[in-house]
């Protein structure tokens, strides 16, 4: 009895201490977390759910994020501009293993990095506070945004002064 709740013990202090894939500086998961921290330059896009499965067919040469065609994107090279969103999106989102948010799912903004020859997409829905984000085309955890509405702000502002269009 004894031996086993030692091992118990010892299993429950290596995961806390591995805290289960989520980078501890960050609250992020890692293989969000780290491409995030490393890529040189990330693409803002702004998306349209509402043309996912649209009324009328959007144009073929309508670039896409994840199926969701897009209205515009721009690059940010700036390193001390992805430090600041970087900043906000980790005080924005808390990683949950469970979708925790409302169901709708509506993104209208991604950022796309390059990180060890993949591709990382974080599709971010502010109306139902959830984000995904895929790593080499694979969809990974659904994370949850807190009601913080600095990031929403900085996204978008960033687009407006690009004047690229966001969806109604």
């Amino acid at each position: 009895m004894f031996r086993t709740t030692i091992v118990l013990v010892v299993i429950l202090i290596t995961l806390a201490s591995a805290g289960c894939g989520a980078s501890r500086s960050t609250g992020l998961p890692n293989d969000l977390a780290v491409p995030l921290e490393q890529a040189a330059t990330w693409e803002l896009t702004s998306i349209d759910p509402g043309w996912v499965e649209p009324s009328e067919p959007y144009p073929q040469d309508m670039p896409k994020v994840q199926g969701y065609p897009a209205l515009g994107s721009l690059k940010i090279t700036d390193a001390a501009v992805r430090k600041k969103l970087l900043a906000e999106l980790q005080q924005a989102v808390t990683a949950t293993d469970q979708h925790s948010g409302a169901a709708c799912f509506a993104p209208r903004h991604a950022i796309t990095v390059e990180h060890q020859g993949k591709q990382v997409i974080l599709l971010i829905c502010f109306h139902c506070s959830n984000a995904n984000y895929i790593v080499g085309g694979k969809q990974q955890h659904a994370l949850q945004i807190a009601h913080e509405p600095k990031l929403q702000e900085s996204l978008s502002q960033l687009l407006a002064e690009q004047k690229i269009p966001l969806a109604p």
